[in-house]
């Protein structure tokens, strides 16, 4: 009968030794080790340790932009004698970012390092890119208002990815004059510096006659939704504004009056410089607007009346389907067929008055500053499905921010943080279309002026200011918000406008390690094409969700093979990184499996250890027809994919069963 023989090896990594590394290294034993013929050898135990995530090789990873433009105009493009007369000169520059590339290093790292690594190189794409944007010969290329964040949360997930900037600058108004150019400025005196300028309107009683427009419009897409998020610009869609509204105690009443005005175009105007009035409610035809009215009584008092008002086509249900004049239907014919006066078919109604009294007593206030705001933003509709990323099934909604001066004050610091007034709460939304029309800036042909073929304007929420009854030293100042369109042009030269993505994705090299870590393995059916995942940057912060950016990193997927070049072993392996790949033999005793599996939620430590204890040992024969004698016995780690050295094995220890029959 025979008996088993079993003999254990112990071979630990000695980083006190020359040359030997922890995926490479040699073990000699003080006395000679005989391995009878007919051996068999297995692995009893194994002890590895690494960083979480490793990156074998350089990987380019190219980042496609998807236009927003680019999708409206597909849309447009299907009227051949489309009346909006689209100016194809711009029409070219609708996709100056198609896409870009970058390049993660080789190498370990933890979570924190690869997500920071990840958002670096993303971010010096965005800032090379915008870099490269610079107004040449007049024309003025496009760029990307976006930026990079990373944040690893306490939990242990994560957030990664580009996300609206919308920087709050200054907003520049037409000039009054100029080929190709809407007059915007017409009874307004002006003060300052080109980029901050003072408008003091000379009204007429009675009459908005004077009124300045400005030359871009609010950056549609975003989704910042919540009402206590203050000053957080970067994620917003908003406009500052301040009125010097002058009151001087006296003997008298004193009315004045002003309006905010946020009109999609003046094409609907009766008159080249006659704003349209609405004959009901005695407000400019507009969107939506906001009226500031101060009236001061005998006995010293002021009243200021605070009217919101918006346009009666946003009570129509946001329908889809061609259903009469549902606002859906509305914001197509208006966009599609250029019919502008449908804006003017429908009355301005009004959503709420506010009304703030303010006492004063020998007090000059005839400085005194009131901040207005306005915040456009908007919010996943349950109801309606996802179709595109720039469909994403959303409503968009206006709010009115104000900070009033209070008694004996004449200035009130900061931003109007406070909300005064919120369309949602009203079920008054603005059809998407609408805003994010937007994105036209300077390139529609304006019919404003019969006379003048080559008058352009732009769509979407362009801000426009009308005064009425305003008396002297009454002024507008410090106009400022995220809009799109930073440059102007010269006659038919292209102005520079902020390029606007639905989306943007990667696209990976043949086996990707970063994939696997990003997640971005999976895919998704978006109007029966399935593609890789997109990001919609304008969820962020809003919503969290797959379709906002990378929310998991992943573990790198890597297999090892535990082998010993030492002893006759004979493996059949293949790996993955060669086509028809045959396979040959290795010294492979073990081949593991992946350290981490799922999301890196709960890895926060450098390393990670992994301790190897097969549950049923797998004996493997040496056929060794005669006794090996060894002084020395070599271990090394590879890559079972591709059979190169796992250099990022950083410790090891190896315990060997060998069983000698007898």
């Amino acid at each position: 009968m025979n008996l088993e023989n079993k003999q254990s090896i112990i071979l630990n990594y000695n980083p006190n030794i020359n040359n030997d590394k922890a995926y490479s290294y040699e073990q000699s034993a003080n006395q000679l080790l005989e391995i009878l013929p007919n051996t068999d050898v297995a692995l009893y135990k194994a002890y590895l340790q690494k960083k979480p995530i490793t990156i074998p090789e350089d990987e380019d990873i190219e980042i496609v932009f998807n236009s927003a433009l680019g999708t409206y105009q597909t849309i447009l493009n299907n009227y051949a004698s489309n009346p909006v007369y689209m100016d194809l000169y711009d029409i070219t520059l609708k996709n100056n970012f198609k896409s870009a590339n970058i390049t993660i290093q080789k190498g370990t790292y933890t979570k924190g390092e690869f997500v920071y690594t990840l958002s670096v190189n993303l971010d010096l794409k965005l800032q090379e890119l915008n870099t490269a944007t610079l107004i040449s010969s007049n024309v003025a290329t496009s760029s990307l208002p976006y930026i990079t964040k990373s944040t690893i949360f306490n939990d242990g997930s994560c957030f990664l990815g580009y996300v609206n900037k919308y920087d709050v600058s200054r907003i520049n108004h037409f000039p009054t004059s100029g080929s190709n150019i809407e007059a915007t400025l017409i009874n307004v005196a002006t003060s300052g510096r080109s980029t901050n300028k003072a408008f003091e309107p000379n009204t007429t009683p009675g009459t908005p006659a004077s009124f300045v427009g400005m030359d871009n419009p609010l950056l549609p897409y975003a989704f910042v939704n919540d009402s206590n998020i203050k000053n957080n610009d970067f994620a917003q869609s908003v406009m500052y504004f301040d009125i010097e509204s002058p009151i001087i105690p006296t003997s008298q009443a004193v009315v004045q009056q002003s309006f905010l005005n946020t009109n999609m175009t003046s094409n609907l105007w009766s008159a080249i410089n006659t704003p349209t009035i609405d004959t009901l409610s005695g407000f400019p035809t507009s969107l939506f607007g906001v009226e500031l009215k101060s009236i001061v009584s005998a006995s010293n008092f002021v009243v200021d009346i605070v009217t919101v008002y918006h346009n009666g086509i946003f009570n129509r249900p946001l329908l889809h389907s061609n259903f009469e004049e549902a606002s859906h239907q509305y914001a197509f014919d208006v966009l599609n067929r250029g019919d502008h006066k449908l804006l003017d078919y429908y009355n301005m109604i009004e959503s709420g008055q506010y009304v703030f009294r303010t006492g004063f007593a020998n007090t000059n206030m005839s400085k005194r500053t009131i901040k207005f705001g306005c915040r456009i933003y908007a919010v996943k509709h349950k109801l309606r499905q996802y179709q595109t990323a720039r469909s994403y099934g959303k409503d968009y909604y206006f709010q009115i921010l104000l900070n009033m001066p209070i008694s004996g004050e004449s200035q009130v610091s900061g931003l109007p943080s406070n909300v005064l007034y919120d369309s949602r709460n009203y079920g008054i939304a603005i059809p998407d279309d609408i805003v994010e029309s937007g994105l036209f800036y300077d390139m529609c042909k304006s019919r404003r002026d019969p006379s003048d073929i080559n008058l352009r304007t732009t769509l979407g929420l362009q801000p426009y200011f009308f005064f009425k009854d305003c008396p002297p030293g009454y002024k507008l100042k410090n106009i400022t918000g995220s809009v799109n369109g930073t440059f102007q042009r010269t006659n038919l030269q292209t102005g520079g406008k902020a390029q606007v993505l639905d989306s943007y994705n990667f696209n990976f090299p043949p086996n990707s390690i970063v994939k696997n870590i990003i997640g971005s393995g999976s895919s998704e059916v978006i109007l029966s094409e399935t593609k890789n995942n997109l990001y919609l940057p304008a969820l962020y912060p809003t919503y969290m969700e797959h379709a906002s950016g990378i929310l998991n990193i992943f573990g790198d997927n890597i297999r090892y093979n535990i082998e010993i070049p030492s002893l006759p072993i004979k493996t059949f392996n293949t790996t993955s990184t060669v086509d028809f790949n045959l396979g040959n033999e290795r010294t492979i005793i073990y081949g593991t499996g992946v350290f981490l599996t799922g999301n890196l939620n709960e890895i926060n430590n450098t390393f990670v250890n992994v301790n190897i204890e097969p549950n049923n040992l797998k004996f493997i024969s040496l056929n060794n027809n005669k006794t090996i004698k060894l002084n020395n016995i070599k271990i090394q780690i590879r890559r079972a994919g591709t059979n190169k050295e796992a250099t990022e094995i950083t410790d090891c220890s190896i315990e060997l069963m060998i069983k000698n029959p007898k």
